[in-house]
């Protein structure tokens, strides 16, 4: 719990500059959208949102509904000021605190995953949170490479961890999800993949047999 504090603090410094050095690159937002198989007409989680620089790409999707969260209560908040379509809805919430019981069509997870320090958690709560079938998309506007020597200083490196290949970084997703898209190169890194129906029905059986 300590380390979420960590990262919400974090995140919280960095909030009101972050979008002076975090620019939009909307052809290569789109492309990876697009390549990752975002659904339309979807009920989607946005993960760890940051301001909302997907949002206006998400729209173009006609979304059912957009539910983005983000541990930084500062970041929501300024993710909130900018939203003005009434399918998105802000909140400052930790992912692993969801509610189970709204599960979504697609979670986007945006140069957000290293700092989800707990792969095999991470991957388990993403499984809850998406419908049989449903499909999670991991993306980084930059390469793996770049993205690890961003969260290599003193202050970044305790509230991160270095990612990892495409396969590396699927042991644990693999378990939950059928991965049909690993795109790992010098300019953005990809992985997405589909909710397995059969481990949905195996998990629900080991829940019941631990009720």
């Amino acid at each position: 719990m300590q380390t979420r504090t960590q990262i919400q603090n974090f995140f919280d410094r960095l909030a009101d500059t972050w979008d002076e050095y975090n620019c939009a690159n909307s052809e290569k937002l789109r492309s990876m959208l697009a390549v990752a198989g975002l659904p339309r007409h979807a009920r989607i989680l946005d993960v760890g949102c940051g301001t909302g620089i997907l949002f206006p790409y998400l729209l173009e999707h006609c979304p059912k509904r957009v539910d983005a969260i983000d541990l930084s209560a500062r970041m929501a908040e300024i993710a909130q000021r900018k939203n003005m379509d009434e399918r998105i809805h802000v909140r400052h919430a930790d992912f692993y605190d969801l509610n189970e019981g709204s599960r979504y069509d697609a979670a986007v997870i945006y140069n957000a995953y290293p700092h989800f320090l707990e792969k095999a958690l991470f991957a388990e709560k993403l499984f809850r949170l998406l419908v049989p079938g449903g499909r999670f998309i991991l993306m980084h506007g930059s390469g793996r490479k770049k993205i690890n020597s961003v969260h290599h200083g003193r202050d970044a490196s305790v509230v991160s961890v270095p990612l990892r290949s495409c396969a590396e970084e699927a042991r644990h997703l693999s378990r939950y999800f059928e991965i049909d898209i690993r795109v790992d190169t010098d300019d953005c890194y990809i992985l997405s993949g589909l909710s397995k129906e059969s481990a949905s029905v195996l998990h629900l059986g080991v829940l019941e047999g631990n009720a």
